[in-house]
C-alpha cells in the first residue's frame, strides 16, 4: 500500500480542478486497500501537506496546489531538454 500522503495528493489531482472533501478520500483508501483508518488520519494528512503548500482548502474541501514546473498528473520524466554543451576548459 503507497502511503497516505501519497495517496491523498493523487485523489486531490484526479479532482482537480472541483476539490475534495475528507470523507470520499478516506472511503477511498479503505475501500481500495481493504484496511480501516482512523477517522482523523486523513485530516492530519491534508493539514501537514498544506503546511507544505502541496494543498489548501475553501471551507471542508481540499484543493491539489500544483508545483511550479508540474502538471497535475505529472510524473518524475525526461523534460525533453537537451544537456548543456561541455564546459570551457581553463588553457
Amino acid at each position: 500500500m503507497p502511503r497516505i500522503r501519497d495517496i491523498v495528493l493523487e485523489q486531490l489531482r484526479i479532482a482537480m480542478p472541483d476539490g475534495q472533501k475528507v470523507g470520499p478520500i478516506k472511503k477511498y483508501i479503505e475501500t481500495t486497500y481493504s484496511t480501516q483508518l482512523h477517522e482523523k488520519t486523513v485530516g492530519m494528512t491534508l493539514y501537514r501537506l498544506s503546511k507544505d503548500n502541496l494543498v489548501h482548502r475553501k471551507g471542508q474541501t481540499w484543493f491539489y496546489v500544483p508545483q511550479a514546473g508540474l502538471t497535475p498528473t505529472a510524473d518524475a520524466e525526461n523534460p525533453g531538454a537537451q544537456t548543456p554543451g561541455p564546459i570551457n576548459e581553463l588553457v
